[in-house]
């Protein structure tokens, strides 16, 4: 019997109009967009957490906050160089939010929705590139406590 693969899909707006994002989203059956930037706000309207949260249910898809497994601002500005700041956010930011254990903990509450076998999960982020991105780094670390957990980065092309 062959085991089932669970998908986790991520996504950054950087670049894309709301039309093309709601496409992308809705071409993979994304159930739930879970925005892992620190503050949910954006020079593009679209993808600020009022306009996000509402455009996104009106579309029929839920919109969950992470905010502790994004970068602070803080920590963006002191890093500059993106290799060091992913590198930062590998070593430091997500395994404090791994080891923590008390509440709020986005890591466990991520973990919690993943568990549910019927929700298609996108991870959310501005940069469009994904290697550049922290929502990477994430994905790669929930790939090695979730068995047959695969990562699908979503991009303009798979419009």
């Amino acid at each position: 019997m062959k085991a089932t693969t669970k998908k986790l899909y991520t996504i950054g707006y950087q670049g894309l109009s709301w039309r093309e994002f709601i496409a992308l989203l809705k071409q993979h059956n994304i159930d739930v967009v879970a925005d892992v930037r620190a503050t949910a706000r954006s020079r593009t309207r679209e993808y600020n957490l009022r306009y996000l949260r509402d455009g996104l249910e009106a579309e029929g898809i839920a919109w969950v906050h992470f905010p502790r497994l994004g970068i602070p601002t803080a920590r963006r500005k002191r890093f500059r160089e993106r290799a060091l700041l992913l590198k930062v956010y590998d070593e430091d930011i997500l395994p404090s939010q791994i080891a923590c254990r008390t509440a709020p903990n986005d890591w466990a509450r991520l973990n919690a929705w993943l568990a549910n076998k019927d929700l298609t999960i996108c991870l959310l982020c501005m940069e469009a590139n994904p290697a550049t991105c922290h929502r990477s780094v994430l994905a790669e670390r929930l790939q090695e406590i979730i068995q047959g957990l695969e990562v699908v980065h979503l991009r303009r092309e798979n419009v």
